[in-house]
C-alpha cells in the first residue's frame, strides 16, 4: 500500500506545541496512527485542534508523511454544545471533501460523533473507506481489524 495515501478523520484532539510541532494527549492514538502512517505514501489527519498549554503531557508526531487539517474543536454535553456542533458541519463537510480529494482510502474512526455524517458522505461518493473500531491499549500495525470497507483494495 506504499503507492496509496491514506485520509484519517477523527476527533482526537491536537494541539501546537510552543516549537510548532503537531501533538496529540493521545499517546495510543499517536502510536496506532504513525504506524498505519508508515504503510502509506501520505497520511492527511483531519481533527479537531485545541490550545497547548506547559501543563499538558502530549506526544509529537515524528513521521514526515503525515499533515494536518485542523477542525475546530467541539462538543460536549449542554445545548448550548450542541448547537456549537451543529454550526461546525460545513467546516466538517469541507474536511471530508479535501480527505475524498487527497487520498484512495479513508480512515474513519468510530466512534465519534464527526464520523456518522462522515460515514454518509464516503458511501454516497463511493469512496473507499474503512471503518475500524481500535482496540485500546494495542497499536494496529500490519494487519488491521477491519469491520468493513467498499469497493476493496
Amino acid at each position: 500500500m506504499k503507492d496509496k495515501k491514506l485520509a484519517i478523520i477523527t476527533d482526537c484532539i491536537h494541539m501546537y506545541d510552543k516549537d510548532g510541532n503537531v501533538v496529540t494527549e493521545n499517546h495510543i492514538f499517536r502510536k496506532q496512527i504513525q504506524a498505519i502512517a508508515a504503510m502509506f505514501s501520505e497520511t492527511l489527519i483531519c481533527c479537531p485542534f485545541d490550545t497547548f498549554s506547559n501543563n499538558k503531557v502530549a506526544s509529537v508526531y515524528r513521521q514526515n508523511n503525515i499533515r494536518f487539517v485542523s477542525l475546530p474543536n467541539v462538543g460536549g454535553s449542554s445545548i448550548k454544545d450542541k448547537l456549537k456542533l451543529i454550526s461546525t458541519i460545513s467546516v466538517w463537510l469541507r474536511a471530508f471533501k479535501k480527505a475524498d480529494k487527497f487520498a484512495d482510502i479513508v480512515y474513519q474512526r468510530f466512534p465519534n460523533n464527526v464520523n456518522i455524517p462522515g460515514g454518509f458522505y464516503f458511501f454516497i461518493k463511493e469512496k473507499m473507506y474503512l471503518l475500524l473500531i481500535p482496540e485500546h491499549g494495542r497499536i494496529i500495525k500490519e494487519s488491521l481489524l477491519l469491520t468493513g470497507f467498499k469497493n476493496g483494495f
